[in-house]
Order: structure tokens, then C-alpha cells, then sequence
């Protein structure tokens, strides 16, 4: 797995995560998953590769996942805790769930996104997913559709630009060895 600079850790999510895990889903999805659906992914799917995002003691900062399957990874979570956003964090999440599906052969990764988040939308564009469908009607709350989007992960040429995106967040995530967090004043190193 690769690591981000100091003071961030990426490292596999674990059943104990799921508390913090639940805390960043409810404050960021309108129909979040329930606690039950992570714990049986993480105790019962062998196809289900999920990641948290931390800083200083275990505190987690955002999580994504993504299910292996036949012919391609699916990026079925991702997110970053409100005080968090704006960072580069949930680009770090994404292309550690892009490394992950290229480690395990992935030849294709894919994942829905809401057709009103032009910010998400923007971010996946950036690592080369591209519109390849739409889901009328996805989603549960108001009845969104859905963007499907995709990348095809083997091409020699997708993966050098993955690196090349790659340094450039690193040397973002690198220029400053501590974090203040602006709502309460904590600064971690």
C-alpha cells in the first residue's frame, strides 16, 4: 500500500474503525450505509477492499472502498470527514483505491456519482474516469440519477500519468509538516 507524508497514514479499515467510520458516513451521505453493511464487508467479502484515512492516535479523517470483481474494481464508498475537505485527502483516498485495484489486476475501475457533484465529478475526471453511462433514478433520497464513470487501469500510459499525479499530491500534502484543523484549533505534526 503506499503512504502518504507524514502526518497521514493510510492503512486497511478494521471492524474497530466502524464507529468513526459511521460518524464521517452520517454527516456525509443523505442515505448512509448502516454499521451492519461495513462490518459484513469487512468480516464476510473477500472481494471487498476498504481503507481508512488517519492522523495522530487513530483519528480517522476519511475512508473509501472499493469491490473486486470479475472484470473490473468498484469503487462503492469514499469520503472525507467535513473539517477535513478541501486538502487533497479524498485524492489521496481515491488514488490509494486506484493503486489497490491496479495491485490485485484490475483492468477497469468504476463507481456512481450523483450528476449535481460537479466536485466529485471534477476530481475523477482528473484521474481519467471518464462518463461511460447514466443510472436514472440511483438514488434512494431524491431520486438522482446517476453518472457512471470509468478508467481503464492497465494502459502504460494511464499509469504513468497516475504517477505523475501522484508526486504532484504528495509535494502538496508535503508543504506543510503540521495540520491546523480551523473548527477546533488542533494542530497535528
Amino acid at each position: 500500500m503506499i503512504q502518504p507524508p507524514p502526518p497521514y497514514n493510510l492503512r486497511p479499515m478494521q471492524v474497530s474503525d466502524i464507529p468513526q467510520v459511521m460518524a464521517i458516513e452520517n454527516e456525509s451521505f443523505p442515505t448512509p450505509w448502516p454499521a451492519y453493511a461495513y462490518k459484513k464487508e469487512l468480516t464476510h467479502s473477500d472481494r471487498s477492499h476498504c481503507y481508512v484515512l488517519e492522523i495522530a492516535a487513530r483519528k480517522l479523517l476519511g475512508y473509501g472502498c472499493f469491490w473486486l470483481l470479475v472484470n473490473k474494481a468498484h469503487i462503492s464508498t469514499l469520503a472525507i470527514a467535513w473539517p477535513w475537505r478541501g486538502r487533497g485527502l479524498g485524492e489521496l483516498l481515491l488514488i490509494t483505491l486506484i493503486h489497490e485495484a491496479i495491485i490485485h489486476n484490475a483492468p477497469l475501475i468504476t463507481l456512481q456519482v450523483r450528476v449535481s457533484n460537479r466536485p466529485a465529478q471534477a476530481l475523477y475526471a482528473k484521474y481519467g474516469l471518464q462518463v461511460i453511462g447514466q443510472c436514472k433514478r440511483y438514488y434512494a433520497n431524491n431520486q438522482e440519477d446517476a453518472w457512471i464513470m470509468a478508467a481503464k487501469l492497465l494502459d502504460v500510459a494511464y499509469q504513468a500519468r497516475l504517477t505523475q499525479l501522484q508526486v504532484a499530491l504528495w509535494q502538496r500534502l508535503s508543504a506543510t509538516r503540521s495540520v491546523l484543523l480551523p473548527a477546533t484549533g488542533e494542530t497535528y505534526e
